[in-house]
Parts: structure tokens; C-alpha cells; sequence
């Protein structure tokens, strides 16, 4: 199978961030799964073909590289 590639783009809400604006570490990894459903979805894997095949995916581990800050807005 090919590798293709998926894209998201994410607003960051002050909410979301610390007292210097930069978005808090927790809200990469929620990021990053909200980007893994829409990628699965997109790829013809939503969630009722997942219930219809019975399977699921787990992630066993996870790493993030810090390039520079995400910030408000």
C-alpha cells in the first residue's frame, strides 16, 4: 500500500493555552487524535466500519518534537 499523507489544521483557543499564550502540551495529543480520526475517516475507516469489523487501534506509545510554540489564534 502507498503512503499518503494527511493534513488538519487546528485554531488554538485561549483556553487551551498558559499564561504566555503558547498552547499547553496536553492539547498536542488531543490534537493529534482528533487528526488520527479524520485521517482514518478519510482513508474509508470511519467509526461504524471499525464497529462493523469489530477492531480497534491503540497507540502503545507516542512522541512529540517541539519545533517552536504553537500560540493563541
Amino acid at each position: 500500500m502507498p503512503a499518503t499523507r494527511y493534513s488538519e489544521s487546528f485554531v488554538i483557543r485561549i483556553h487551551e493555552c498558559d499564561a504566555y499564550g503558547h498552547l499547553n502540551h496536553v492539547h498536542y495529543f488531543n490534537f493529534m487524535q482528533q487528526a488520527a480520526y479524520a485521517a482514518c475517516a478519510a482513508a474509508g475507516w470511519d467509526r461504524a466500519r471499525f464497529a462493523a469489523e469489530n477492531i480497534v487501534w491503540v497507540v502503545r506509545s507516542s512522541g512529540i518534537e517541539f519545533r517552536r510554540s504553537a500560540d493563541f489564534g
